[in-house]
């Protein structure tokens, strides 16, 4: 009865460059980095304030309100506030003279005007948008044109011109409420 051998066979060894090792895992490093930091960037975003929107704005240290009523507590004066602060965004630009800081002005109830630093700003939530302008045509045809004109296919033609362009207006406007209503079921 014959034995079998069994021959190991030697794999063949690569040797690791260390310095493409190196460079693989510094661009995977990099990219999974990347990654967390756009993924946390994108979960911080928040829409841009305007003018007219009543917000809740979330502050870090307190702020001096002015107000122009009689209240039990403090009386006329000023009154400091932390926490949060909900209002109507009056103001949003750069201090009186122009400086290196952005400031925001919330009127509350028309009773108290508080003034602060965006830099001051934790956070903000949107509690109403801004009012947009009345939706208005652009042409309008009054009927005492019809009646003074004296061809009438130039009437039709410019009637018709100014129909188009109201029905663009028309199309316009519907096309930006559905990207508002949109904006808002998100």
């Amino acid at each position: 009865m014959r034995r079998k051998i069994w021959i190991k066979r030697k794999r063949p060894q690569y040797k690791l460059d260390r310095r493409q090792t190196t460079i693989r895992w510094a661009i995977i490093i990099s990219v999974c980095v990347l990654g967390a930091l756009l993924l946390s960037g994108l979960a911080y975003a928040q829409p841009e304030l305007k003018v007219g929107q009543e917000v809740e704005i979330f502050i870090r240290e307190k702020v001096s309100c002015k107000t122009n009523r009689y209240a039990p507590n403090t009386g006329y004066g000023n009154v400091s506030m932390d926490g949060s602060i909900k209002g109507v965004v009056k103001t949003l630009g750069y201090d009186e003279p122009p400086g290196p800081y952005k400031i925001i002005a919330i009127r509350m109830n028309n009773a108290r005007y508080c003034v602060t630093y965006l830099s001051n700003l934790v956070g903000y939530r949107i509690l109403k948008p801004a009012p947009r302008p009345e939706f208005k045509l652009p042409y309008t045809m009054p009927s005492h044109e019809f009646l003074y004109s004296s061809d009438p296919t130039d009437y039709e033609q410019t009637f018709n011109e100014k129909l188009n362009a109201n029905d663009h207006a028309i199309a316009r406007e519907l096309r930006y409420l559905r990207k508002e209503i949109e904006a808002l079921k998100k």
